[in-house]
């Protein structure tokens, strides 16, 4: 199927993380490990969720079904096979469903119950976006901790064309945010 190849293609290609200060001055580096079994925070394949999903759809839509556009309304595992339930198409049988809507999602729920007991919160609620990549951001991701529970963090993907931030916030009231509609979230 050729997915393995397809995702190295697609990969962020950092070269490590460095721990930097507020003025962007290296305090550690960690070196990107070529190695599976070798301790490091970034691997040879780390790639975006997103690019991942790409590859897998590209290479599996011909022989895969994909049902897009409905929800799954109803979860029953026969031990073999897995029957889903749908609010528009009838009834299906599956071998595994793969689900990705969210940590509270509605399909998380029929799995898991609704109590999300199976989540347990850090108090930290993290905001993502994209930006132009720069030659000055380097192909090193950036991690800069802040007093007060905050954090800042770069991810290059120069091959895109574009820089990953991530900024974080750790307080008691922030693990209640992802409980919040959408648009109070980006509130």
């Amino acid at each position: 199927m050729g997915i393995w190849e397809a995702l190295k293609e697609r990969t962020v290609g950092d070269e490590g993380l460095r721990v930097v200060t507020e003025k962007d001055q290296s305090w550690a580096d960690f070196p990107a490990s070529k190695e599976s079994s070798a301790s490091s925070f970034v691997k040879e394949i780390e790639i975006l969720r997103g690019d991942m999903v790409d590859v897998i759809y590209e290479r599996t839509k011909d022989n895969t079904e994909y049902i897009f556009g409905d929800q799954i309304s109803a979860l029953t595992d026969h031990g073999s096979h897995v029957t889903a339930s749908f609010e528009h198409h009838a009834d299906r049988d599956f071998d595994i469903v793969i689900a990705a809507d969210g940590l509270y999602s509605h399909t998380r729920s029929l799995v898991f119950g609704k109590d999300s007991a199976h989540i347990r919160s850090l108090n930290q609620c993290v905001a993502l976006m994209s930006i132009p990549w720069q030659k000055s951001d380097t192909t090193w991701s950036r991690w800069c901790n802040a007093p007060g529970g905050r954090c800042a963090c770069t991810r290059p993907r120069a091959k895109q064309g574009l820089t990953g931030a991530y900024l974080a916030l750790m307080t008691e009231e922030s693990g209640k945010i992802g409980r919040l509609p959408i648009e109070e979230q980006k509130q």
